[in-house]
């Protein structure tokens, strides 16, 4: 998939304070909380996908960077109000089973995203016709 940018001062994460500094530690073992819950875990990753438009095509087409790692932090940051820098901290106080939970979750909403995404964009850009009717004419 091609990356596509948008200027950060549009992204939803950052307005939703994803990138903040840290202002109180306390807040760890609700990180913890999160992704022990696995149901919440990917309500809020799917909240995410569905609705950050901004961040996730940022995000999510930029094979260079941890979009697993990413989409987990994004999460924190719309249920919570928390920035990533929490989550980062936290993420190894969370058990082995519900980290690799998480990024199971992370990686199926991924997926589905980016199928969303290539149908979408064949949508837009008329390809899906086009493909269809010259496989028409040469099996005729």
């Amino acid at each position: 998939m091609e990356s596509i940018y948008h200027p950060y001062n549009l992204w939803e994460c950052f307005n939703n304070g994803m990138y903040e500094s840290v202002k109180k530690t306390h807040e760890g073992r609700l990180v913890i909380s999160f992704f022990e819950n696995s149901g919440l875990t990917e309500n809020s990753m799917r909240y995410v996908s569905d609705n950050w438009i901004y961040s996730c095509e940022t995000h999510l087409t930029n094979s260079s960077m941890n979009r697993i790692a990413w989409l987990g932090q994004a999460a924190v940051c719309y249920y919570l109000g928390l920035p990533n820098l929490l989550t980062m901290k936290y993420w190894n106080q969370v058990n082995n089973e519900s980290r690799n939970i998480a990024d199971s979750i992370a990686n199926t909403v991924i997926l589905e995203w980016e199928k969303k995404q290539r149908h979408n964009r064949t949508l837009i850009h008329g390809k899906k016709e086009g493909i269809q009717l010259t496989f028409q004419m040469k099996f005729q």
